[in-house]
C-alpha cells in the first residue's frame, strides 16, 4: 500500500508538470548571485545543478493559479545547492503581498539527486519546501510567515539549526523514517509538526517548542509512537501542558513521548536575529 501511495505521489505529479504546464527548463549548471527575479517556473533538468550563493535575493513574480494543485514555482528534478552565510543569507520572497494557497510549492524536490540548504530564508511561500524521495539537508534557515515551512515523505530527512514562525504548519511530515529534526525553533505556528501518517525512527531533540494550538500533533492514521525527548517547551507536558495531540485525545493513534524535558531557564539563544529580513 504504501508503495503505491509513493509511486502515485511521484509518478502524478511528473504528468502533471512536465509537459504543458509552461515550465522554463534549466538544463545545464546554473548559478545565481545577485537580484533574481523568477517571473514563470522553472524546472531543474535531471543532470543539472542549480548553485545559488550567498547574499542572493530571490523574488517570486508568478501571477496566482486557480489550479487546486498549482504548478511548483520551482521544480528540481536535478540537485540544488543554497549556499547562504550566517551575514549573508538567501532570501526567498514574494512580490506581491496576497496570502498563498496551501498547495502552492516555492520549491518541489521530486525524486531530485540531492538538495543542500545552509542559511536559506524563505517568506511568505504557500509551502516553501516540498520533498519527495530526496536526499536533503537543512541547516540554519528560516520559514517565516507563510502557509508551511516543509512538508516531506523523503527517508532520513535531516532539518537543523533552523526556524519556524507564523507559519499555519511549520513542518508536515508523511511516510518516511529516520528523519531528523535537531536544533530549531517553532514558535507563533499554529502547529508546529504535524506527523501525519506512517512516520518511523524519527529524532525530535534539542527544539524549542512555543507554537499557538499544537507543538507536535500526530493524524489519525499515525500509529508508531514519537520521541520526542530532550526539547524545550513553552507549555510543558509535564506540567499538563495541551499542545501534545496523540493518542490521549484518539484512540489507536500513537504517543508522543517528551520526557526528559530540558530546563527552560537555561536555553540560550543560538542565532543572531539581525541576519533575519523582514519581507
Amino acid at each position: 500500500m504504501r508503495l503505491f501511495a509513493l509511486l502515485t505521489m511521484l509518478l502524478m505529479p511528473l504528468s502533471l508538470f512536465a509537459g504543458e504546464s509552461g515550465f522554463e527548463d534549466i538544463e545545464r549548471d546554473t548559478k545565481w548571485s545577485g537580484e533574481i527575479a523568477v517571473t514563470k517556473p522553472l524546472h531543474v533538468l535531471k543532470d543539472a545543478n542549480l548553485q545559488i550563493t550567498p547574499g542572493t535575493k530571490v523574488t517570486f513574480d508568478i501571477p496566482s493559479s486557480e489550479e487546486f494543485e498549482p504548478t511548483p514555482w520551482i521544480l528540481v528534478e536535478g540537485s540544488i545547492e543554497i549556499g547562504g552565510t550566517a551575514s549573508a543569507p538567501v532570501i526567498f520572497k514574494v512580490a506581491n503581498k496576497t496570502v498563498q494557497k496551501s498547495t502552492q510549492d516555492m520549491f518541489n524536490l521530486l525524486a531530485a539527486k540531492s538538495a543542500k540548504i545552509s542559511y536559506g530564508h524563505f517568506i511568505g511561500a504557500g509551502w516553501a519546501l516540498h520533498i519527495h524521495d530526496t536526499p536533503t539537508l537543512i541547516e540554519n534557515s528560516r520559514f517565516m510567515e507563510g502557509y508551511g515551512g516543509i512538508r516531506s515523505s523523503s527517508d532520513n530527512l535531516e532539518v537543523s539549526g533552523s526556524v519556524f514562525s507564523a507559519n499555519k504548519i511549520g513542518m508536515r511530515l508523511l511516510n518516511a523514517e529516520g528523519v531528523t529534526i535537531s536544533s530549531c525553533d517553532f514558535s507563533e505556528n499554529l502547529t508546529g509538526i504535524f506527523l501525519r501518517q506512517g512516520i518511523r525512527d524519527i529524532s525530535i531533540a534539542k527544539n524549542y517548542f512555543a507554537n499557538a494550538e499544537y507543538d507536535i500533533k500526530l493524524g489519525e492514521l499515525q500509529e508508531e509512537d514519537v520521541n520526542a525527548s530532550s526539547n524545550w517547551w513553552m507549555t510543558s507536558p509535564a506540567l499538563g501542558g495541551v499542545k501534545i495531540f496523540d493518542g490521549k485525545d484518539s484512540a489507536g493513534v500513537g504517543l508522543v513521548k517528551t520526557d526528559p524535558e530540558l530546563d527552560l531557564s537555561k536555553k540560550t539563544e543560538r542565532r543572531d536575529e539581525k541576519t533575519f529580513e523582514k519581507p
